[in-house]
């Protein structure tokens, strides 16, 4: 009897043990769907997040933010457009490494990577790759197996092979936020750099300031010479009790502002007059190289003024390949991108609100308010009262004649004239009826001329006013 208990006693413990053991097995079993289900998940949310990515890339799209979850187990990234999707650092787990790859064509495709075997392009039900850009394929592990649907949870799913192996999840290596830029590091050494919605929106303030400042320009421009538009005050620019730049009053109204100067690192659009004439044209200009002018489609350059076909505009141009801002002009619908010194491409950065045109202002010259580009290039601005010949210097031989042409900025009927010849000259003026202020001045040379002469006109405001204009024309023997 003592026998049959202890039997009975051994076989029940025997029977607890085995069941003990089975009960450790089937909880880690369970333990180890739980894993692998999460593990899933994780590598489905990865998935979305490439694709993110590289539509970006197609919508123009930038990142709010980046958050680190807790217990640094990954990331959420926002776009501004795509909305949040999170991205978790890779493990040593069993589900296939999913990745993307350019292939010849230049596009991006998935690929998937089982353990330690090659990666292979991921192909739908077809045999054709399937694109990382507009496809989003989801994982999913059913009975030990894997799949993979390109249609959504409810599409189509294809077998991808046993749930075992190791060396899984790891698509992104690293997520780095450097500077204006959000760069994605992936586990096969490939890299992405999104643009920050901070660097998108600085580049957009910045786009606008220099084509504002070009709007203005073009205007200084097309009215220069012309003699109903002229500097009528110069005042001092205040900002917090110091003096940081002048204030520039036109005859029709109309002022702009030329800030204190201070160097810049920026995109650089000049008015330059064109090479065989005196017609202002726009140009790319950069320190240490040639100019670079903007030409129209029939490859004429385009002329500075807002009445000859469009303003040049600047903007920042994101390149498709490393997903990196560059300046640009925009001209007739065509974007020329700007270079530096060395022939790269210039990266488009923000420029602080001070960003100015003109590098200096000389208010020294008393018919003159003279400006001075960011290149170094000067315009003359007339000041009122101002008298512009469009040349002081004649050669002549004797007994010939011949005319200048004369603008006065700024004056009405009531001014009065006086032409005073000198050396055996003779002059007259000759006015135009339908333009105060402008007119041609006719000068002869007698028999005797001996190369030495001049003309001097004296115009008088008139209203009680004390101003007199004064300017000489030399006249000299013609060389042979």
């Amino acid at each position: 009897m003592r026998r049959l208990i202890i039997l009975s006693a051994s076989l029940l413990l025997l029977f607890t043990s085995c069941t003990n053991n089975l009960e450790l097995r089937i909880d880690d079993l369970d333990k180890r769907i739980t894993e692998l289900e999460t593990q899933v998940q994780e590598l489905n949310s990865n998935i979305r997040s490439i694709n993110a990515i590289l539509n970006s890339v197609k919508l123009n799209d930038c990142i709010t933010g980046v958050t680190i979850l807790e217990n640094n187990v990954g990331y959420t990234v926002n776009f501004q457009k795509l909305g949040s999707f999170t991205i978790y650092h890779g493990k040593d787990v069993s589900v296939p490494k999913v990745g993307t790859k350019r292939d010849t064509d230049g596009q991006y495709y998935w690929t998937i990577q089982y353990g330690n075997d090659p990666v292979q392009f991921l192909l739908d039900e077809n045999g054709y790759q399937v694109s990382a850009v507009g496809n989003v394929p989801l994982i999913k592990i059913q009975d030990g197996d894997f799949y993979v649907s390109y249609n959504g949870a409810n599409g189509d799913w294809e077998y991808l092979g046993r749930a075992q192996g190791a060396n899984g999840d790891e698509i992104f290596q690293n997520v780095e936020v450097a500077g204006d830029y959000v760069i994605f590091e992936m586990s096969d050494g490939q890299t992405f750099k999104i643009p920050t919605s901070k660097l998108v929106q600085s580049l957009n303030l910045t786009s606008l300031t220099i084509s504002q400042s070009l709007e203005s320009l073009s205007s200084l421009v097309e009215n220069l010479g012309q003699s109903s538009h002229y500097v009528t005050s110069v005042e001092d620019l205040v900002i917090d009790g110091k003096v940081s730049g002048s204030i520039i009053t036109m005859s029709d109204g109309t002022s702009f502002t030329v800030k204190d100067w201070i160097d810049q690192d920026g995109p650089c659009i000049s008015a330059e007059k064109g090479p065989q004439d005196s017609v202002y044209y726009w140009a790319i200009v950069q320190t240490g190289q040639d100019l670079q002018w903007i030409f129209d489609e029939d490859g004429n350059r385009v002329a500075a003024t807002s009445t000859h076909l469009e303003i040049p505009t600047v903007t920042a141009v994101r390149d498709t390949i490393d997903n990196v801002y560059y300046w640009g002009v925009v001209a007739q619908g065509d974007t020329t991108l700007m270079m530096d010194g060395l022939g790269n491409k210039l990266v488009a950065k923000y420029i602080s609100d001070d960003f100015n045109l003109f590098r200096s202002i000389s208010n020294t010259n008393p018919e003159y308010l003279v400006l001075t580009l960011a290149n170094g290039t000067t315009i003359k601005i007339p000041k009122q009262y101002a008298i512009n010949f469009n040349t002081d210097s004649l050669f002549l031989d004797a007994a010939v004649d011949t005319s200048v042409n004369y603008i006065i900025y700024g004056i009405d009927n009531a001014a009065e004239y006086n032409l005073i010849p000198q050396g055996d000259l003779t002059a007259s003026l000759a006015p135009n009826d339908s333009i105060i202020g402008e007119g041609n001045i006719n000068i002869s040379t007698g028999e005797g001329f001996d190369g030495n002469g001049k003309v001097l006109l004296m115009v008088y405001a008139g209203h009680d006013s004390s101003k007199i204009m004064m300017k000489t024309i030399n006249v000299a023997w013609k060389e042979d």
